[in-house]
């Protein structure tokens, strides 16, 4: 058992090894940008870049995560309200809404009125996680294009005339 945890750790040192090999270059790759308008322009250091991206990444997972846990507590009281207000054979039956008090229809105007509040907040939620994402397809496009051809430049035998 020893032995293979020695390899183990062995086998994930060289990955670590390979991986800061792969990635030296973009520690100094520096990228041209421009706005849309023309009117600004810059230099960034694509390793900086994509540590933003995956901070970003991060951030919206995060966020993504605790609001789908906040959606399936929601989803689990308004199950438990709509057991309790009516019967769970007609929750959601317009018959049974009609057929409730003044104060039950209120309450259940109420719940429906914080689901539909929830879910705008998810939909906008969700468009904003659909920017960063493609903001963040933008920079991986970018690099899924440099990285190839950075490798086979470092790889070209330097000050050799052809």
């Amino acid at each position: 058992m020893t032995e293979t945890n020695d390899q183990h750790d062995k086998k994930e040192q060289e990955v670590v090894n390979l991986a800061g090999q792969i990635t030296a270059p973009f520690k100094t790759e520096e990228l041209g940008w421009t706005s849309t308008d023309g009117k600004q322009s810059g230099t960034v250091v694509l390793s900086n870049r994509m540590k933003k991206l995956q901070k970003t990444v991060d951030v919206e997972e995060k966020e993504l995560i605790r609001q789908w846990d906040e959606w399936v507590d929601s989803e689990a009281e308004l199950d438990q309200l709509a057991a309790e207000v009516a019967a769970p054979a007609v929750a959601g039956n317009v018959h049974t809404y009609l057929a409730l008090s003044a104060d039950e229809r209120e309450m259940m105007d109420e719940i429906k009125a914080e689901v539909d509040r929830f879910q705008k907040m998810m939909k906008e939620a969700a468009e904003a996680s659909l920017k960063a994402m493609k903001e963040s397809e933008k920079v991986c496009v970018f690099a899924a294009w440099i990285v190839p051809r950075l490798l086979i430049s470092l790889s070209l035998p330097i000050g050799i005339e052809s």
